[in-house]
């Protein structure tokens, strides 16, 4: 029981401490102010995506350059209800008893053949355009490479 507390918490403690654009109002937000999206994808019964979140967690001025710099989505693949993106819907398949979110990914890379990876990182720019994924956990290094190239890529244009 203790465990599941722990796991709890944490969880809590991350939403808590990083404030990411909920996947429900990405597209009124970038109406208004577009930026790159990092987008992180966790599977409910995944160890390394409870690794990566506490990674994230620890990591104040990472949080702070994700936060500033791009819009850092995170979401569990399970739990996410029917969403739009990029003013595309993704609503459950009650007939084959698939996640909006699976829907997502199998849009995004119809190119990747065989089992994914969780956690699973998305790069979009300004106006969707898939730009990158990731399977697997990222060292928080990584990530921040990642945004300052975004930057980079937005300073340069």
């Amino acid at each position: 029981m203790l465990k599941y507390g722990t796991i709890l918490f944490t969880l809590l403690m991350f939403q808590w401490c990083c404030t990411q654009v909920p996947l429900d109002s990405l597209d009124g937000i970038m109406k208004r102010e577009p930026r790159y999206i990092l987008m992180n994808i966790r599977s409910k019964n995944c160890v390394y995506c409870l690794m990566q979140m506490k990674r994230l967690n620890k990591d104040k001025d990472l949080m702070r350059q994700l936060n500033e710099n791009v819009y850092f989505v995170e979401w569990e693949l399970e739990a996410q209800p029917d969403f739009s993106f990029g003013g595309r819907l993704f609503s459950k398949n009650k007939s084959a008893g698939r996640y909006p979110g699976e829907k997502f990914i199998d849009v995004y890379l119809q190119e990747v053949k065989g089992e994914i990876g969780y956690p699973l990182w998305f790069v979009f720019d300004k106006n969707y355009n898939f730009i990158y994924h990731y399977f697997g956990l990222l060292p928080n290094k990584s990530i921040m490479e990642m945004v300052e190239v975004l930057l980079r890529q937005e300073n340069e244009k």
